[in-house]
């Protein structure tokens, strides 16, 4: 996966990096729906706005994540591996554990970050005692 800009749409992304070209939209629900599947996985791990859902090319990656989007770009490649891994996955069984392999140290990986960022938010540092 290369870098991603944060303002690309989470399907184009998704679709070139599964090999779908652009333009080509007879997968697209199918496709969409393991991306709603997998961002609503990430909403449960603190990832992402609340109720976020992709309809078309028009969401972004910024959309789904909100303010705190640089620190969570890793988000991508995980929902990249996941959608990969649904629809269209690697017939070779090596390939297919280690793209696994991937996506879990990935989503392991979010929800330790999402828990750092709470506990940012959550503190308020002109209160620590002198």
């Amino acid at each position: 996966m290369n870098d991603t800009s944060l303002s690309e749409s989470i399907l184009i992304t998704v679709k070139r990096d599964i090999g779908v070209e652009d333009d080509d939209y007879s997968f697209d629900s199918e496709i969409i729906r393991d991306i709603n599947s997998y961002l609503q996985i990430l909403w449960m791990q603190n990832v992402g706005v609340s109720g976020f859902k992709v309809t078309n090319e028009d969401q972004t990656w910024a959309d789904f994540l909100g303010e705190n989007a640089d620190h969570l770009q890793m988000a991508v490649s995980y929902i990249c591996k996941k959608v990969h891994l649904a629809f269209d996955p690697p017939t070779n069984s090596s390939l297919y554990n280690a793209y696994k392999e991937q996506a879990d140290e990935l989503s392991w990986y979010l929800g330790v970050e999402s828990d750092i960022l709470e506990g940012y938010e959550g503190s308020d540092i002109s209160d620590e005692d002198d």
